[in-house]
């Protein structure tokens, strides 16, 4: 039996620059043929990822115990993101922490 190598269109990388993809190949990377996206979500993901990059901003997860997430939930204002608490939070906009 033949062995067969399969890459995941999610670890693929999409270069631009002809010059670029020609130095890949010469250093033994293969080219794909038409990958596509696993899904329409994992498209648009991706492209918000890339947005959030290109506009500066940072990922920053965070492994809370339920007790600390629910008392950051009791300080949210009606109609205010999460990230909108945190930057109360960690700015010191807001008297009644105290």
């Amino acid at each position: 039996m033949r062995a067969v190598k399969l890459v995941h269109p999610s670890n693929a990388k999409t270069i631009m620059s002809e010059t670029d993809a020609a130095r890949l190949r010469q250093a033994g990377w293969l080219e794909l043929g038409n990958a596509k996206s696993i899904s329409k979500k994992a498209e648009w993901a991706r492209s918000y990822r890339k947005r959030c990059r290109e506009s500066g901003l940072k990922q920053l997860e965070v492994w809370l115990p339920p007790e600390a997430f629910e008392a950051i939930e009791n300080l949210r204002r009606p109609g205010e993101t999460l990230t909108e608490v945190m930057m109360r939070l960690l700015c010191g906009d807001d008297e009644n922490l105290g």
